[in-house]
């Protein structure tokens, strides 16, 4: 069996943090038989990190502010009212660590994203 080993840069206190508030907010939000997936894998030179859950689908001025850029995002009145502070976190955190969050909704289920560069460790 092959293990793949990557490493990225990052807080991992902060970090779990966004995993853990990703994965509240899915499971707060799938209905009873839903299903909640966590999935982390490589793509190029980056960890790609998606949390996806079937169920409530998000507003569409909510993936708007999810999917906005940092001043956007700070812009008076983006910031719909039932974001929730997990969210603004997620966001806050991943900008600290020069990476950002974005979702995409399907006809069945919310899609959480975010990236962090792979790095070659004692680099």
């Amino acid at each position: 069996q092959t293990q793949n080993h990557v490493w990225v840069n990052a807080d991992i206190h902060m970090m779990e943090r966004v995993v853990q508030n990703l994965v509240e907010n899915a499971i707060k939000n799938t209905l009873p038989g839903g299903i909640v997936k966590v999935c982390i894998e490589t793509d190029g030179n980056n960890l790609v990190t998606k949390v996806s859950n079937t169920g409530t689908l998000l507003i569409p001025r909510l993936i708007e502010w999810v999917n906005s850029t940092e001043k956007q995002s700070n812009s008076y009145g983006m910031r719909p009212s039932k974001s929730g502070l997990g969210l603004m976190i997620v966001k806050k955190i991943l900008l600290l660590h020069q990476s950002s969050l974005s979702v995409q909704v399907t006809a069945d289920q919310n899609i959480f994203t975010f990236s962090l560069p792979v790095i070659t460790p004692g680099s």
